[in-house]
């Protein structure tokens, strides 16, 4: 399964969605706000910058406007590249738990659990499991947690994971930490942090 798909299968069937189409929350809307507002100001940017190039090619030549489009790229460019690694797709970054070698082989499984829906965007929580040697019951083997859709203007970092096997073989509990950046044009403007806590279903 892709990063698209994980994506879309995280969300109810079309009708559902219709339904929460229609009582979204004011969060979300937040959220979106927040994105938008992002790309309005990046593309104001861009256009402010292509005047700005212009201008100064006109009074200083085309050297120095050279000049000022590489350092802006530049710019533009580490912005992108630390919002790409800070919101990486599963599997980027994960907490291990139990090392593969006391697995049983072949006994290995995947689930991903939704920590968080905003329509637009989704807290999520990855966890690898399997059989162990020693015990014959699932263990967790690694867990991650990530962000997915409409992230932008956004940073969500993970900073704890806890993974307890329950008296239900089928079942792990979870505990998932972390601190949540807000921006504009990759500058933090405020930050909080993030607490989850639930049940996972086994396969």
């Amino acid at each position: 399964m892709n990063y698209f798909e994980i994506f879309l299968n995280s969300y109810p069937p079309q009708d559902q969605c219709e339904r929460d189409f229609l009582t979204i929350k004011p969060e979300t809307m937040l959220y979106l706000l927040w994105a938008l507002v992002n790309v309005a100001l990046f593309i104001f940017l861009i256009l402010g910058g292509i005047k700005a190039v212009k201008l100064i090619r006109q009074k200083f030549g085309i050297v120095t406007a050279i000049i000022l489009v590489f350092c802006f790229l530049s710019i533009v460019f580490a912005s992108t590249k630390e919002d790409n690694l800070n919101n990486q797709p599963p599997g980027s970054h994960s907490w291990n738990f139990n090392a593969s070698e006391s697995i049983e082989q072949y006994s290995k499984k995947f689930a991903t659990v939704a920590l968080e829906n905003h329509f637009v965007s989704k807290y999520g929580l990855d966890l690898v499991y399997g059989v162990s040697k020693q015990e014959q019951r699932n263990v967790p083997v690694s867990a991650n947690s990530f962000t997915i859709g409409l992230v932008s203007g956004t940073k969500w970092t993970p900073t704890s994971i806890i993974i307890s096997p329950t008296d239900d073989n089928k079942k792990f509990n979870y505990e998932v930490h972390g601190d949540e950046d807000w921006k504009l044009l990759g500058f933090v403007i405020f930050s909080h942090s993030k607490h989850f806590v639930g049940t996972a279903e086994l396969k």
